[in-house]
């Protein structure tokens, strides 16, 4: 998937409270060049902002925070991050339980949002395929559930 890169996956983050887990999610875009340093402040506001109109924490384990408007002054891509947590973090879960899997969308143009948004929520609906992300131990296996699973959707 091009769009998931090694820099962007984050195993096993330390126990964190929601604010530090979308801080860590957003400076990985920094740290892998999606987004310039001088613009990370506007990208977490924006997520934050985001996430302070409802939890963007789904059923079953799984968060998508996301910006609401498209981030084209800030990122020339479309960007993934992903952060698999095998305990989990509680991020506000309708159901409140901790969440696993955290998949921070950061796209140039909303178009491209929702069909990534689209895709990923395909995927996710399968309990098979969110187990078997959880327990990837490396980037490679996380590339290779994603690309298995790809060609079943």
């Amino acid at each position: 998937h091009p769009m998931l890169q090694e820099s962007r996956v984050i195993f096993n983050p330390p126990d964190l409270t929601k604010t530090q887990v979308l801080t860590r999610l957003v400076d990985v875009l920094s740290d892998s060049g999606a987004v310039a340093k001088k613009n990370i402040k506007h990208v977490f506001k924006a997520v934050v902002d985001r996430e302070r109109l409802c939890s963007t924490a789904i059923m079953d384990g799984v968060a998508i925070p996301h910006p609401r408007s498209s981030m084209e002054k800030y990122v020339n891509e479309p960007t993934l991050v992903l952060a698999i947590s095998k305990r989990g973090i509680h991020f506000e879960s309708e159901d409140g339980k901790p969440n696993n899997l955290f998949f921070l969308i950061c796209a140039n143009t909303i178009d491209i949002h929702l069909k990534v948004m689209a895709r990923l929520s395909r995927l996710l609906r399968s309990p098979k395929f969110r187990h078997e992300l959880i327990i990837s131990e490396t980037f490679e296996k996380v590339r290779e559930v994603f690309m298995e699973w790809e060609k079943k959707i």
